[in-house]
């Protein structure tokens, strides 16, 4: 079998999320930063724990790709976010 897996991990910040060069994110609603665990880490944990349990299973070729998913009413500053996990508003 081969094929695809997206790994959704989903977040519902409705402010303005950001992520520093060293992969550090902030949810900033108006003038009020707070620090919040990595969606993009989270997901690629959880993409290694699929895949894991995919291999174990006989189903290693499938390609499990992470993905996160943002609230529609969030702003997301890209300019420091990897290529290898795709964000979706």
């Amino acid at each position: 079998v081969q094929g695809r897996i997206w790994l959704c991990e989903t977040k519902n910040y409705g402010g303005r999320l950001q992520c520093n060069a060293h992969g550090e994110w902030t949810v900033w609603y108006g003038k009020n930063p707070t620090a919040v665990p990595s969606p993009i880490q989270q997901a690629r944990l959880q993409a290694i724990v699929l895949r894991r349990w995919l291999e174990a299973n006989g189903y290693a070729s499938l390609e499990v790709l992470p993905l996160v998913l943002v609230a529609p009413t969030a702003s997301i500053d890209r300019r420091t976010i990897p290529d290898d996990v795709t964000i979706i508003k």
